[in-house]
């Protein structure tokens, strides 16, 4: 399973969502340049946040769908006495800036983080309700089936070759 994470000038990077929010968090960190001191998350194409950073030893394939299209985006907090650090990212006046220079301008898509920036520690994880997922364990048990299936009956097809020499 992956995702496709878009920066930079429409730069765009696959990853594989089969690990924990923290590791996947530094791959993205690494491979789309970030900074080491970066705090970062990653938003849908709408501007709903991910919010990965809250649940680091969570897996990323139960927050993020196969082959979502994702934003990358900094998160820059203010502290009490109105300085600013990407290091304190757990206070509630954090920002969340898109990292794709096409979204850096959209009202939209600006205005859609920052609400949810407001109450970003109260609201729940982005996760997938439990239909859904049932769904996607049916398609690949069946996807699985059908491989099987069809391996073991070519395996048939090459011993019947092999008795008839």
């Amino acid at each position: 399973m992956f995702v496709k994470v878009k920066y930079g000038d429409e730069k765009e990077q696959l990853c594989n969502t089969y690990c924990r929010n923290d590791i996947f968090l530094e791959f993205v960190k690494s491979q789309c340049r970030c900074q080491p001191e970066d705090v970062i998350d990653l938003a849908d194409e709408r501007g709903l946040i991910k919010h990965l950073r809250r649940f680091p030893q969570d897996y990323a394939k139960d927050f993020l769908k196969d082959r979502e299209t994702l934003i990358l985006l900094s998160i820059v907090t203010s502290s009490k006495f109105g300085k600013t650090s990407s290091e304190e990212s757990n206070t509630k006046n954090a920002i969340y800036k898109p990292l794709l220079f096409s979204l850096e301008h959209d009202r939209e898509f600006l205005d859609q983080l920052s609400s949810q920036s407001e109450d970003s520690l109260e609201s729940p994880p982005l996760k997938f309700n439990t239909t859904e997922l049932e769904e996607i364990k049916q398609a690949r048990s069946r996807s699985r089936n059908a491989y099987l299936t069809k391996r073991s009956s070519a395996r048939r097809g090459a011993r019947m070759v092999t008795r008839k020499n």
